[in-house]
């Protein structure tokens, strides 16, 4: 390993103190006195050569009264205008040319130490491009994240246009005036006979029976969620028909309670045509289900294997109990409510998502700087 030079673009005190930490100089020269005189000759000899590059001699010329020398390299000299008849010997030209020939000397030993700093920058060169391989990684990394950003983003506008989409249902499910929610469950309603009296009793609602799909998602009831909701003024309606009003808890009529299974009913059939009808219809067998009307209180929301799933834990208010002939599907107006509850959710989990990613650019960004003062 050769011994260090200056380098271009390399200040006097830069190159003092990566000579003196060198390992070629060290293992050379173990004295510190020595090894800095030796530093400081190598500069030395660098600014006695770029003085000498300056003033080597690029062309001779002589005709009968003059030679003329031009010096290369620098502007301050242009050539030497030298009288033969100023002198009386034939000396100048010859000190001249001798002159000429140390300078060429000169700068052949010029030329050598040149490309042995031809060769200490090359290696430099490399270290750089090592430098430059590495910031180019750093900025492929950086590309690739910004690629993940804009794949977020067109998730999040795909996202955005089902939920808009949705909003064009036949109600607007920002409408805050209607918070009535109705839902079925496949459990049997039974009539039973006591005395002289026909008893309809079941279930309108059942806890931590995940229900089908809802449109995209699915419900279940926590136990005890309606137990503050037991003493509301409930009717039971054919059908969810206030036209045809069966019973009601404040007359007595309507009894409404919980127990380990869920929602409980029961009411004596009245002697009405809507009770006669229900009746017949329930000896036949054609109306074995019940439904309910609802409104919620407290929701939440999980992700579940088949997709979302919204957990009822608190009734707000119990409107009705009914024993259904068609336990329909819930139409859109039935699912407003929870629409309108999925959608705070996303906007939520979107939130949170979006805070979450800018804690880890953040941490991103402070790795990368910090590998970068390495």
């Amino acid at each position: 390993m050769p011994l260090p030079s200056p380098v271009p673009n390399e200040t006097d005190k830069e190159f003092i103190e990566r000579c003196m930490i060198d390992s070629k100089m060290i293992e050379e020269f173990e004295d510190e006195k020595q090894r800095y005189a030796v530093c400081n000759n190598k500069l030395e000899n660098k600014s006695k050569m770029k003085k000498d590059e300056k003033r080597h001699i690029k062309e001779i010329t002589e005709d009968e009264e003059t030679i003329t020398i031009v010096y290369g390299k620098s502007e301050e000299f242009e050539g030497i205008n030298i009288d033969t008849e100023a002198t009386e010997t034939d000396e100048v030209p010859l000190d001249d040319t001798e002159e000429a020939d140390g300078h060429l000397d000169e700068e052949i030993e010029v030329d050598e130490e040149v490309e042995i700093d031809d060769e200490e920058e090359d290696r430099y060169d490399d270290e750089d491009e090592e430098d430059r391989d590495e910031h180019l990684e750093e900025e492929i990394e950086e590309e690739e994240e910004v690629e993940e950003e804009k794949e977020e983003e067109i998730e999040d506008e795909e996202e955005e246009e089902e939920e808009e989409e949705e909003e064009e249902e036949e109600r607007n499910i920002w409408d805050k005036k209607d918070l009535t929610e109705k839902r079925f469950f496949n459990v049997e309603t039974r009539l039973k006979t006591k005395g002289n009296k026909k008893i309809v009793e079941g279930h309108a609602a059942v806890y931590n029976d995940l229900s089908e799909d809802l449109g995209g998602f699915r419900e279940k009831i926590s136990p005890g969620a309606f137990d503050n909701v037991l003493d509301n003024d409930i009717r039971a309606f054919f059908n969810h028909d206030p036209n045809f009003l069966l019973a009601r808890t404040t007359s007595g009529t309507l009894k409404v309670s919980t127990d380990k299974r869920g929602l409980k009913y029961s009411f004596e059939v009245p002697d009405t045509t809507a009770g006669r009808d229900l009746l017949v219809s329930m000896e036949r067998g054609d109306i074995t289900q019940s439904s309910f009307a609802f409104q919620v209180e407290k929701d939440s929301w999980s992700d579940g294997k088949t997709g979302e799933i919204r957990t009822i834990e608190k009734v707000a208010r119990l409107f009705d109990v009914s024993p259904v002939s068609i336990p329909a599907y819930p139409s859109a107006n039935d699912l407003s409510i929870a629409k309108r509850s999925k959608m705070i959710y996303k906007d939520k989990q979107k939130l949170k998502n979006e805070r979450e990613h800018e804690i880890r650019m953040n941490l991103l960004e402070l790795k990368i700087n910090i590998l970068k003062r390495k």
